[in-house]
């Protein structure tokens, strides 16, 4: 019984529990867009619970029973997936941020926060080819300078990502460097 459709007033409902939390500030704005995603998508009651799970309420009676069974977990998924693709960019440099950013085509709030991964990762290659060539010429602390500020970026925005916040990347802003395009849709 649990997987049988809803009411379109049913999915009505839940828009506005969550633009209802997103007006109170009781969650950002690419959270908004995630569980906003996940309602439009829902086809069922658990896939819509889902939506609301661990949703930050200030009463319990906000938010009706039948999205409150939902695995609290399910809904930090996103940031989690997002501060996962950024820390890949410590592995793999641009490779893992870019397969995600590939993978996630049908979610823009996680599509978002993977290119921008992938802006900063390829940029931080260029940096590195940058202080090579001039690590040549003799100028060979630049090298250590670079790692330290690439590493200590992506740590940050690892972070970042897990709390859900929109955070750019300074060297990405002062740059204006975006090859692959991270704006909000």
């Amino acid at each position: 019984m649990s997987t049988q459709t809803f009411s379109e007033s049913t999915r009505e409902s839940a828009v506005k529990i969550v633009q209802r939390a997103y007006a109170d500030g009781r969650i950002n704005e690419p959270e908004l867009e995630h569980r906003l995603s996940l309602i439009f998508e829902a086809t069922s009651y658990p896939q819509l619970r889902l939506a609301l799970a661990d949703l930050p309420a200030p009463t319990p009676v906000q938010v009706p029973s039948a999205f409150r069974t939902a695995t609290p977990t399910a809904a930090r998924s996103s940031f989690d997936m997002a501060s996962l693709v950024h820390f890949s960019g410590l592995v793999s440099g641009p490779i893992g941020p870019g397969v995600a950013w590939l993978a996630t085509k049908g979610n823009p709030s996680l599509n978002r926060e993977t290119a921008k991964a992938l802006n900063f990762q390829l940029l931080a290659m260029a940096g590195f080819i940058a202080s090579g060539v001039l690590g040549l010429i003799g100028l060979r602390f630049l090298i250590p300078l670079w790692l330290i500020t690439w590493a200590s970026l992506t740590i940050i925005s690892t972070v970042k990502a897990s709390r859900g916040e929109d955070w750019q990347n300074p060297l990405t802003q002062i740059t204006g460097f975006r090859p692959v395009g991270d704006s909000k849709a």
